[in-house]
């Protein structure tokens, strides 16, 4: 579903091999007529699910904070991790061991007045896409129109 018109979204998500193995994290931004305006994915190194899905989040937020699209417009950032979302969003208690990461992303979120929602995996199918084949990146690939 796209955003209102004016607004951008960016799915991301993560894949990792294992409780402890190693992950990647990808994502995409669209704008309100589904063109895409960048992405990302990347290995992360070894990582459990959870945090990966955290980092994945926290990505989004610097991708948007060097980009020309985080300059006060609307965004939505989706993510299929229900545990991140409600985290991030305050909801629930934070475990300590996921704190930091937590924190990060709460703060370039809030930096840019973006929006996390929790979306169904069948909504995310290009993020995750960018996440599994980052995982065997030697190199991240980020890609951003102009």
């Amino acid at each position: 579903m796209p955003p209102p018109p004016g607004a951008l979204k960016f799915n991301v998500d993560a894949s990792s091999q294992g409780s402890a193995g190693l992950a990647g994290i990808g994502g995409i931004l669209r704008d309100d007529k589904g063109t895409v305006l960048g992405k990302f994915s990347k290995c992360i190194g070894r990582s459990d699910p959870t945090r990966a899905e955290l980092m994945a989040i926290w990505e989004a937020g610097i991708f948007l904070s060097k980009s020309k699209w985080g300059d006060g417009r609307s965004i939505t950032i989706e993510s299929d991790s229900q545990l991140a979302c409600k985290w991030v969003g305050g909801f629930v208690q934070v475990p300590t061991v996921f704190e930091d990461i937590v924190s990060k992303c709460r703060r370039a979120l809030d930096k840019l007045g973006i929006h996390l929602v929790f979306v169904y995996r069948e909504q995310n199918s290009a993020a995750h896409t960018l996440a599994r084949s980052g995982v065997g990146r030697d190199q991240a690939l980020v890609w951003e129109v102009g």
